[in-house]
Formats: C-alpha cells, structure tokens, sequence
C-alpha cells in the first residue's frame, strides 16, 4: 500500500503543480481533465487515496511553490 500512495502523491503533487503553472484557460482545462482521470483511477483506492477537489485545487494554488519548482518555471517562462 505505501507503493501505491507513493505513486498517486507524486501524481496528485504533479497535477496541482501543473494547474499553479497552466496560463491559458486551454491548460486548465487539460490538467482538469488528468484530474478527472486520476480520481477515476483513485477509486480503486478508496479511503486509501483520496480524491481531488475543487477546494484542494484551490489551495494548492495558493500555496508557495518550493524553490526548485520557482527556478523551472522561470526557465520555461524565458524559454518562450
């Protein structure tokens, strides 16, 4: 079991990381639907892996990014 909540944390943290960093409303709208598509996956797990909510996209978005993560997002920035 800490295998398969290993996996879907680093999926869950890679989501929320992409929706902080999505500009267009196109971008949101792709990393809504990989959420949809892992809550799916999630209930397999249930009460194990819980789901993403509306209100934890919310507050991811308005936690700080770690440093590391600040450092690629100005990198992508320059890059275009």
């Amino acid at each position: 079991m800490e295998n398969v909540q290993k996996h879907f944390k680093e999926k869950k943290d890679d989501l929320y990381s992409r929706y902080r960093l999505a500009r267009s409303l196109e971008e949101k709208r792709r990393v809504i639907q990989d959420v949809q598509k892992f809550n799916m996956e999630a209930r397999k797990y249930r009460g194990v892996i819980s789901p993403i909510t509306a209100t934890s996209m919310g507050q991811a978005t308005q936690q700080k990014p770690e440093k590391p993560f600040i450092g690629f997002g100005r990198m992508m920035e320059a890059a275009k």
